[in-house]
C-alpha cells in the first residue's frame, strides 16, 4: 500500500502546478490576471488627486460668478423685439423695484443712445430673500426696435460680504436670445478668465426657469503656466451652489487631462466624478 500513497501525493501535487500553471506562462505579463485573479485598479496618486481638486474649484469659482450674474439677469423682463426701448426700460425699472424693495432704483435717460438703471443699496445693505446685499449695480440698456443690447454690470455689489467680478447681458431680435457672461478673479491660488455665450432656446434649461445651464471656455494661470478649461453643461438649480450635471475638462499646461463629471448626488455630498489622464476615475469630495 505504501506506492499507492506516494502515487496519490504525487498526483495531487503535480494538479496544484498544473492549475498555477498558466500564472506562469511565457509571456505572461499580469500572472493574477491569467490567473483569474481581479485587477488592481490603476488610481492617480494622492499629489495627484490633489492638484487635480485645486483646479477644479478654481474653474468652479469661475463658474459661481457667472452663475450669480446670469441668475440676475434671470430678474429682469424679457425684450420682445420691435418693443419700444423705453417701453422695456419702464419694465426693467419696475421689475428691479419690485426685486429690491429695500435698495433705490434710478433711471439715467439723459443719453439718447442707451439708458441706465441703477440699483443701489442701503450704506449697510439689507436682506434680499434671506441674503445680505449691499453696494450697488448698474443695467445698462441701448438699441430698441431692430436692435438690441442689456449689459448687467454688478462689480460694485456684494451678496454675502462677497464682491462679484462677472459682467453678463444679451442681444435679442428675432427667434433667439444671445446671453453671455465674462468673470476673472483668484481662487485657490490660481487666476481665472471665465467666457460664456449661449443661446437661449425652447427645452433648454436657463434663465428664467428654475434650472441654469453654462456652457463655456475658462483659462486658469498660476506660476507653472495657463490652463485651457471647457464647461459642458454645467448645470445649476437656481440659488444652489453646486452643479448637478455637466463636466469640467482641464487641459493643463503640462499637458494632463483632468475630467470632472458632476451627478444629481454632487449637490448634497460635494462628491465629483475625476478622471486624470488614463488612469481609472476617482470619486473625491469637492466642496462647494
Amino acid at each position: 500500500m505504501r506506492p499507492l500513497r506516494l502515487t496519490l501525493t504525487l498526483t495531487l501535487t503535480l494538479t496544484l502546478v498544473a492549475a498555477l500553471a498558466p500564472g506562469c506562462k511565457p509571456g505572461s505579463d499580469d500572472p493574477a490576471t491569467d490567473a483569474g485573479l481581479p485587477e488592481l485598479p490603476d488610481l492617480p496618486s494622492p499629489s495627484q488627486i490633489a492638484d487635480a481638486k485645486a483646479r477644479i474649484q478654481a474653474a468652479l469659482a469661475g463658474a459661481t460668478e457667472i452663475r450669480e450674474v446670469l441668475e440676475r439677469l434671470g430678474i429682469l423682463p424679457t425684450y420682445t423685439c420691435g418693443e419700444p426701448r423705453n417701453t422695456f426700460v419702464g419694465a426693467t425699472l419696475g421689475s428691479m423695484q419690485a426685486r429690491y424693495g429695500c435698495a433705490t432704483v434710478m433711471l439715467d435717460a439723459g443719453d439718447p443712445a442707451r439708458d441706465v438703471v441703477t440699483v443701489a443699496f442701503p450704506p449697510g445693505g439689507c436682506d434680499v430673500g434671506g441674503a445680505q446685499f449691499a453696494g450697488s449695480m448698474v443695467a445698462r440698456i441701448s438699441g430698441g426696435d431692430d436692435t438690441f443690447a442689456l449689459e448687467l454690470d454688478p462689480r460694485n455689489l456684494t451678496i454675502e460680504g462677497k464682491t462679484l467680478t462677472a459682467l453678463g447681458g444679451y442681444g435679442s431680435c428675432g427667434d433667439a436670445s444671445r446671453y453671455w457672461a465674462s468673470a476673472t478673479g483668484t481662487a485657490h491660488g490660481k487666476m481665472y478668465a471665465i467666457d460664456v455665450e449661449v443661446e437661449k432656446r425652447a427645452g433648454i434649461p436657463f434663465i428664467g426657469s428654475t434650472m441654469l445651464a453654462v456652457d463655456g471656455t475658462v483659462t486658469l494661470t498660476d506660476g507653472s503656466g495657463t490652463d485651457s478649461v471647457i464647461l459642458d453643461g454645467v448645470e445649476y438649480e437656481v440659488g444652489d451652489l453646486f452643479p448637478h450635471a455637466g463636466t469640467i475638462v482641464v487641459q493643463t499646461a503640462s499637458g494632463h487631462r483632468i475630467s470632472a463629471t458632476f451627478s444629481s448626488t454632487s449637490i448634497f455630498t460635494g462628491n465629483v466624478r475625476v478622471t486624470i489622464d488614463s488612469h481609472d476615475p476617482v470619486t473625491i469630495p469637492i466642496p462647494a
